[in-house]
């Protein structure tokens, strides 16, 4: 696995060993039932389990047409 790769916060939310089974639970593969945020050595990142953060809204923003003259 190459450095741009890795997860900056291994969790077994994001382990390819896991499944969710509740909320704030996951089975594994590899030590069954575990917390959401557990991590342990068998840690293998899956991308896909990733949900992106949205991007923010802008808004527009209305200025007057004088505002862009060059007087």
């Amino acid at each position: 696995m190459s450095f741009f790769f890795q997860c900056s916060n291994p969790c077994c939310i994001y382990c390819c060993h896991s499944r969710k089974l509740d909320e704030d639970s996951v089975i594994c593969v590899k030590k069954g039932v575990q917390s959401s945020g557990n991590c342990c050595s068998f840690f293998l990142y899956d991308p896909l389990k990733r949900t992106p953060t949205p991007h923010p809204v802008w808004h527009k923003k209305e200025f007057p047409a004088d505002t862009f003259t060059l007087d």
